[in-house]
C-alpha cells in the first residue's frame, strides 16, 4: 500500500489545554506478505495456520500539529513486524445426530508501537505476546443448534494490545491490556 495523508493522532496543548488533534502523515507505505492454510488429514482433524509479515513505515513523515514546528512522525503504530496463529480442532460423533469438537488455538505476535511519535515518546513500545484459547462445542446436525463453551487467554497471561501516548504532554503513556482469563457460553441456531 502506498499511503497518502494518513491520519493519525497528535496529543498537543490548545489553548493551554490537551487536546487529541487528527493530522494527516503526508507519505507512508506498507508492504509485507501473508500466509493462511487449513489441511483436514482425516475427518475427525483440521489443522490450520497463519502468518503475517508487515514492515510499514511513513515514507514523508514532517507534519505540523496545531500551527506549531513540524514534527517528526518516526514510528508506525499498531504495526507488529511478525503475526501469526496456529489451531487444530477434533470433532468426534456423539450419538446419532451430534457432534462435539474441541478447538484450540494460538495467535502470537512480535512487539508494535501504538504510538506514531514513538521517536519522540519513549515508552510507547509494547513487547510481544502470545494468547492461547480454547473451545469445546456441542452441535445437533438436524436441528441447527449448538452449544459451545469458550475460555480466551486460557494461561491468564499479562498483554497489552494498544495505549494512549501522553508523553510528550505528561511524562507518561498509557498501555492497555488485553482481556484477563474470560470464561464464554455461546449458543447458536440456524434456521
Amino acid at each position: 500500500n502506498w499511503i497518502q495523508d494518513a491520519q493519525r493522532v497528535a496529543y498537543t496543548l490548545v489553548g493551554g489545554s490537551p487536546a487529541a488533534i487528527t493530522v494527516n502523515v503526508p507519505k507512508a507505505k506498507v508492504k509485507g506478505l501473508e500466509f493462511d492454510g487449513t489441511v483436514e488429514p482425516s475427518d475427525w482433524l483440521s489443522l490450520g495456520a497463519s502468518l503475517s509479515y508487515t514492515d510499514a513505515k511513513f515514507t514523508d513523515n514532517k507534519v505540523s500539529v496545531a500551527g506549531g514546528a513540524p514534527v517528526a512522525f518516526g514510528t508506525y503504530p499498531d504495526a507488529p513486524k511478525w503475526s501469526g496463529s496456529v489451531f487444530g480442532v477434533l470433532t468426534a460423533p456423539v450419538g446419532e445426530d451430534m457432534e462435539a469438537s474441541l478447538r484450540a488455538d494460538l495467535y502470537k505476535q512480535t512487539s508494535t508501537s501504538f504510538s506514531s511519535t514513538g521517536n519522540l515518546n519513549q515508552g510507547t513500545v509494547l513487547p510481544s505476546y502470545e494468547v492461547a484459547n480454547l473451545r469445546l462445542a456441542l452441535k445437533h446436525l438436524s436441528a441447527g443448534w449448538t452449544v459451545a463453551a469458550l475460555v480466551k487467554n486460557v494461561f491468564d497471561k499479562t498483554y497489552y494490545v494498544g495505549g494512549v501516548a501522553l508523553g510528550e504532554l505528561f511524562q507518561f503513556n498509557t498501555a492497555v491490556p488485553g482481556d484477563p482469563r474470560t470464561y464464554m457460553v455461546n449458543v447458536r441456531f440456524n434456521f
